[in-house]
C-alpha cells in the first residue's frame, strides 16, 4: 500500500509540472528520483572509487544528510569494505555529504585538518538539556607505536 501511495504520489508531482518547466530543474528531479532509488537498494556509500551516497551536492548548495535504520537496511547490510568497519549491527547510520569552498593554500588545510588539539573542548548544542554541552573533552594524535603515545599536531610533510 506504501507504495502505491509513493507512486501516486509521484505521480501527482509529475501532473502538476508545468509543461515550461526548465529542463535543469527536471533533469534535478530526474537526479534526485535516482539517487533516492540507489540510496533505498544499497545504503550508504563513501567515495572509495565510486560515486558517493548521497552525492555530493553542487557548491552553493547546502549539506545533503541522510540517516537509515534497520528496517531500511535490513540485518545483513555489510558497509563497504574500504571503511574498515567489520562490527555488525547499527541503530541508525547517517552520513553527510557537503562541498565547502576553501580560498586556503593546501599546506595551510592540511594543518587545519592535523590540527587535531584544537578539537579540545568543542561544543554541541543538547536538545535534551536545552544548553550548550562539551562533545570533546580533550583531543590529540597517537603515535602508531602498539602504546598509542600522544604526540604533536599533525603537519604536512611535503
Amino acid at each position: 500500500m506504501h507504495r502505491f501511495q509513493s507512486a501516486v504520489t509521484f505521480s501527482a508531482l509529475l501532473l502538476l509540472l508545468p509543461t515550461g518547466y526548465p529542463d535543469r530543474q527536471l533533469d534535478l528531479l530526474q537526479t534526485t528520483v535516482h539517487t533516492a532509488q540507489a540510496e533505498q537498494r544499497t545504503g550508504p556509500q563513501p567515495p572509495c572509487g565510486v560515486e558517493p551516497i548521497p552525492p555530493y551536492p553542487d557548491s552553493e548548495a547546502q549539506a545533503v544528510t541522510k540517516s537509515w535504520g534497520k528496517s531500511e537496511l535490513g540485518r545483513d547490510w555489510n558497509p563497504p569494505a574500504c571503511t574498515g568497519w567489520t562490527d555488525v549491527g547499527f541503530t541508525t547510520l547517517v552520513t553527510m555529504a557537503a562541498r565547502a569552498p576553501n580560498t586556503s593554500t593546501t599546506d595551510a588545510l592540511l594543518r587545519h585538518i592535523g590540527a587535531i588539539s584544537e578539537l579540545a573542548g568543542l561544543q554541541y548544542w543538547s536538545t535534551t538539556h536545552k544548553r550548550w554541552q562539551t562533545l570533546i573533552v580533550d583531543a590529540y594524535p597517537l603515535t602508531d607505536s602498539p602504546h598509542g603515545q600522544r604526540r604533536k599536531d599533525l603537519r604536512p610533510t611535503r
